[in-house]
């Protein structure tokens, strides 16, 4: 009796972690996306671009763009690695019309 309750706590306490672990999983993944939209709204700000009259457009284009930014980081790539990738890519097609 004794091990069946040891063996039940042991299958609980895994099971918690486990829950745990996806729940933090979860919520860094929604402060790393809401300090992206941050950044993006102060950008935007600062820019002048922010403004009231297109808030629904502009926050689909800011969580759009966070959300493929976040992606690429989640898939081990960074939007400046991505970004040299692209120019190196434009170069190359560029001078091959030459």
């Amino acid at each position: 009796m004794k091990k069946m309750i040891g063996v039940l706590a042991v299958v609980c306490a895994l099971t918690a972690c486990g829950t745990f672990n996806s729940a933090t999983k979860e919520d860094s993944t929604k402060v790393k996306l809401r300090s992206c939209m941050v950044q993006e709204a102060t950008a935007k700000l600062k820019a002048g671009t922010l403004t009231t009259k297109n808030a629904k457009k502009t926050a689909k284009n800011i969580s759009t763009s966070c959300v493929k930014k976040l992606a690429l980081q989640s898939a081990g790539l960074d939007t400046k690695e991505t970004e040299t990738l692209a120019t190196t890519v434009i170069n190359e097609v560029m001078n091959s019309k030459k």
